[in-house]
């Protein structure tokens, strides 16, 4: 396990989820657990709720391997690329090993802040190594996370997405606000190239669209009594994705479980890439809260 270089606050532990090592956060205000591996955030709870984040109950606990839930981590590419000519999906930052950095109390948050050098990481070849990235992580009764990627010496067309699981009773029975008057593109079998959502949205099949979206969004689970709010910065594209059951059943790591989450993520993906110059950094942030 990667040792923190300090003394962490009250609240705040390291130990090991079925083999990965991960940072605990348990609060008066909420609980966490975030994985040093990717920088994942795999659970957050605010006092008195339901868990918010889906974590599959078929995910595998590799190190290497991507871990089916929570926020995984996408970049510095999204899906193959936009060229669709990258080695792996959804880059290499969601399997790197993160090294945290600080750990600190303001109020009745914990912030968390991770770090990753390129020079460090199993970087594919071919790739540019010289990029870095921060991550903070705020656990209170709110979750904040913002992601902060460097460009090395070369530039980088960037595209990053914070591939955010959320909690549902019933991904068929929940809808999401937000999103109407928004032109997205369906890459869903079956899915026309362009479209512009009518009004709220709500899942009846295999849903992968990237809206060209740079506001908020509400998922309404009625069922649960809750509306999750997803309010996001420097993000120009709202991911939508389930895969539904038959897409679902390819993957041993979903499975039976696709009913249980929608992943409504911040994002900048296809044309609403970051282009950044030599040495230029990008935030992007995402905030979770409950109504």
């Amino acid at each position: 396990m990667t040792q923190f270089e300090g003394t962490l606050p009250a609240g705040v532990s390291l130990a090991d989820h079925e083999g990965l090592p991960v940072v605990q956060v348990r609060t008066d205000a909420a609980s966490a657990d975030i994985a040093l591996q990717g920088a994942q955030v795999l659970s957050w709870r605010p006092a008195g709720a339901d868990e918010v984040l889906w974590l599959s109950p078929h995910a595998v606990f590799e190190p290497g391997t991507a871990v089916r839930g929570g926020v995984p981590l996408c970049a510095p590419w999204f899906g193959p690329g936009r060229k669709k000519d990258k080695p792996s999906a959804h880059g290499w930052f969601r399997t790197a090993s993160w090294t945290l950095a600080d750990a600190a109390v303001e109020g009745d948050d914990v912030v968390l802040r991770f770090t990753l050098s390129g020079a460090d990481a199993d970087v594919p070849e071919g790739e540019a190594t010289d990029i870095s990235a921060e991550y903070l992580v705020r656990v209170g009764r709110e979750l904040g996370l913002s992601l902060t990627v460097t460009a090395g010496a070369e530039g980088l067309d960037l595209e990053e997405a914070l591939h955010t699981y959320l909690s549902v009773s019933d991904v068929a029975g929940i809808r999401i606000e937000g999103l109407g008057g928004t032109r997205y593109a369906d890459k869903a079998p079956g899915g026309r190239a362009v479209n512009a959502q009518p009004g709220d949205l709500t899942l009846t099949r295999q849903t992968d669209r990237v809206y060209g979206h740079d506001g908020q969004a509400i998922v309404v689970d009625e069922a649960a009594g809750r509306r999750i709010v997803v309010d996001k910065e420097g993000s120009g594209s709202t991911v939508i994705w389930n895969p539904w059951e038959a897409k679902a059943a390819e993957a041993p790591d979903i499975g039976d479980a696709w009913r249980g989450f929608v992943c409504v993520e911040a994002a900048n993906a296809l044309n609403q890439h970051v282009q950044l110059d030599p040495g230029a950094a990008h935030t992007i942030t995402t905030r979770l809260s409950l109504q």
